[in-house]
């Protein structure tokens, strides 16, 4: 069994009404959840057996309230023990910068002060300026690089694809089929 926590901040903010209904759907939503408050920090611990996203629960919530709540997603330990060393080290890190954040898009963010347009330009070459032919790209990386689901959302052929790939390996020197190139690629083109 896997363990992992959220914390929302902003709690402050909401009035008592606000606050109950927030506590109800956390408890609905987790299996086993152990709620803490603390100051202006709501911390929910709880294992992990549903799937669920938490990024649309706190926009959800945010438009609801209109309120400003910020939450953290932890990742998952093997233990409460190493659940409990993450979390007295974690908010020593600005981790409520964003409305949702987790490691991963913590890592994105600083990665992300490295990208800068004309690594862009230096990259994609003759490309750059094609936004249609990297949104395909794009959507080729995010359908984890399945040639048929891309071309369906790209409104291509498959084939028409399959040579976009290859021209931009052709042009850039980026082998989409290699996995690190293409998380490369992609965090180029998140942006």
């Amino acid at each position: 069994m896997f363990y992992y926590y959220v914390a929302i901040a902003g709690i402050k903010k909401l009035n008592e009404m606000e606050k109950n209904i927030l506590l109800t759907l956390i408890k609905e939503i987790m299996v086993f959840p152990l709620l803490e408050i603390d100051d202006d920090l709501l911390i929910a611990q709880d294992s992990k057996e549903k799937s669920f996203s938490w990024q649309e629960f706190i926009n959800s919530t945010n438009s609801e309230f209109l309120s400003n709540l910020k939450l953290y997603e932890s990742n998952y330990f093997n233990d409460l023990k190493a659940l409990k060393t993450n979390l007295k080290t974690i908010f020593k890190k600005d981790v409520f910068k964003e409305t949702y954040n987790n490691d991963i898009t913590l890592l994105y963010g600083h990665i992300r002060s490295y990208l800068n347009e004309d690594l862009k330009k230096e990259v994609f070459k003759s490309l750059y300026n094609d936004k249609e032919f990297l949104k395909s790209i794009k959507i080729y990386l995010l359908n984890n690089q399945n040639t048929s689901l891309s071309a369906k959302q790209a409104n291509l052929h498959r084939n028409t694809l399959i040579n976009r790939i290859n021209k931009f390996e052709k042009i850039t020197g980026y082998n989409l089929k290699n996995y690190q190139e293409a998380v490369f690629i992609y965090l180029l083109l998140k942006e």
